[in-house]
């Protein structure tokens, strides 16, 4: 296709690439492994309501010094200090998901890099356990537990 059609059908393709992300989180993740690219991107444009809606409303996340945070208020308010640390990157590796229908387990491992306004960046490396159910506004975790890694 050339001409004003090829130009109309790359525009439509280039609406939908960047609308698609943010329909798939308000409608609900079709499955876990979505989360992926969200948590990634929530991240880089430092929106802690974004992660939080990933949560279930009573969602209960376990931190390595025993501290707990329960509910999406205080998972936001937790990734909205994180995020106003600097400049924040998260990668994934080895994504893991397994289930059924209505639950599922995930696990994955992760870098997270900040980068202070004034200040060196630091990476932080870890490795996280969701639990994931079903419901009628699609995947939502449940329980997060993870744990920093040393470096390598």
């Amino acid at each position: 296709m050339t001409g004003w059609r090829g130009r109309a059908l790359a525009a439509l393709l280039a609406t939908l690439a960047v609308l698609m992300p943010a329909l798939a989180a308000a409608e609900g993740l079709k499955t876990p492994k979505d989360a992926v690219e969200i948590f990634r991107k929530a991240t880089a444009e430092g929106d802690a309501a974004a992660i939080a809606d990933l949560y279930a409303p009573k969602a209960t996340l376990l931190m390595p010094d025993g501290k707990v945070a329960t509910g999406r208020d205080q998972i936001r308010a937790l990734n909205e200090r994180v995020l106003s640390a600097g400049k924040n990157e998260l990668t994934f590796r080895d994504v893991k998901v397994d289930g059924g229908d209505a639950r599922a387990v995930m696990i994955w491992s992760w870098d997270r890099k900040i980068t202070p306004e004034d200040g060196d960046p630091v990476t932080i490396r870890g490795r996280s356990m969701l639990y994931w159910l079903k419901g009628e506004d699609g995947w939502q975790i449940v329980v997060d537990m993870y744990q920093q890694v040393p470096q390598r």
